[in-house]
C-alpha cells in the first residue's frame, strides 16, 4: 500500500542528462566531507549501502523502469526502502526526443508530469509485493545538483561541473571532460592548501604562484559519492 507525494524543483534549469554512495549530497547544510584544503575530513564516514540491498534495488528498478518509459520519460535513479525507511523515491527525466536533443528546446520535468508518472505507478501489485508493508511514493526530477551514482550519470554529464569525493579521501571539483570506459576525467579546480592551513614547520614559498586547474582521472570504482555542482 502506498501514499503518493510528488515533488519538483522550483528551478526548472536544463539538465543534460541518466553504484556509488551518493547519499546526502543534496541535503540542506550537507557537509560534503571535505575540508578547505580539498581533502576529505577524517571524520567523514561512508553511509555504506548494504551489498545485500543491490538485488532488491534491481528488482524495484525492473518494475518501475518500464512504467516510467511508457509515460515518455527515463528512470534517472531511485531510492528504494530497505530495512529502514518507508519512502520509495523515483527520479525521472526527459527521454532524448522529449528533451529536445534532436534540436528542440530542452526543459525540465514539470509537476504535472511527475503526478502522471506517480499515478501510473500506483496500485502495481508487483511493486506492492516487492516492498513489504506500507510505504510513501515520491516522484520528482533529479534536481539541478543531481547525484551521480551510476557510470551512465557521468557519461551524460560531460561538460557539466561536478564535485566528486573519492574512496582515497580526495575531493575533485570542476567540469567533467570525458568518460572513457570506466575512467572519468575532470578539470580539477580544487586549490592547494593556503599557508595558513599548512602544518607547523612546513616550508612556505614566498613566491605567489598563480593557481592553474589540473586534469585528473579517477576510476568509477574509486568514486565514493558525487553530484553536479551547478554554477550559477
Amino acid at each position: 500500500m502506498i501514499n503518493s507525494a510528488n515533488e519538483i524543483d522550483t528551478e526548472m534549469i536544463d539538465e543534460n542528462v541518466e553504484s556509488v554512495d551518493a547519499s546526502g549530497f543534496d541535503e540542506p547544510g550537507y557537509d560534503d566531507g571535505s575540508s578547505d584544503d580539498g581533502h576529505a575530513n577524517e571524520s567523514d564516514s561512508d553511509s555504506g549501502t548494504d551489498e545485500a540491498a543491490a538485488p532488491y534495488r534491481t528488482r524495484i528498478e525492473d518494475i518501475v523502469r518500464p512504467i516510467v518509459e511508457a509515460e515518455g520519460f527515463k528512470l534517472y535513479d531511485l531510492e528504494a526502502p530497505y530495512r529502514s525507511g518507508r519512502v520509495l523515491r523515483v527520479f525521472i527525466w526527459k527521454s532524448s526526443e522529449a528533451a529536445g536533443e534532436s534540436g528542440g528546446a530542452r526543459r525540465g520535468v514539470i509537476l504535472d508530469e511527475c503526478a502522471r508518472v506517480s499515478k501510473a505507478l500506483e496500485g502495481l501489485t508487483a511493486l506492492d509485493d516487492a516492498i513489504e508493508g506500507n510505504y510513501i511514493q515520491e516522484v520528482s526530477s533529479p534536481g539541478v545538483n543531481r547525484k551521480l551514482s551510476k557510470l551512465e550519470h557521468f557519461q551524460t554529464a560531460v561538460g557539466e561541473w561536478a564535485k566528486v569525493v573519492t574512496l582515497q579521501g580526495d575531493v575533485l571539483s570542476g567540469p567533467i571532460l570525458e568518460v572513457v570506459g570506466d575512467v572519468i576525467s575532470i578539470e580539477d579546480h580544487t586549490e592547494p592548501p593556503s599557508a595558513s592551513k599548512m602544518k607547523p614547520g612546513a616550508k612556505v614559498s614566498k613566491k605567489k604562484v598563480k593557481f592553474e586547474p589540473v586534469v585528473r582521472s579517477v576510476s568509477f570504482a574509486d568514486v565514493k559519492r558525487a553530484r553536479i555542482d551547478f554554477q550559477f
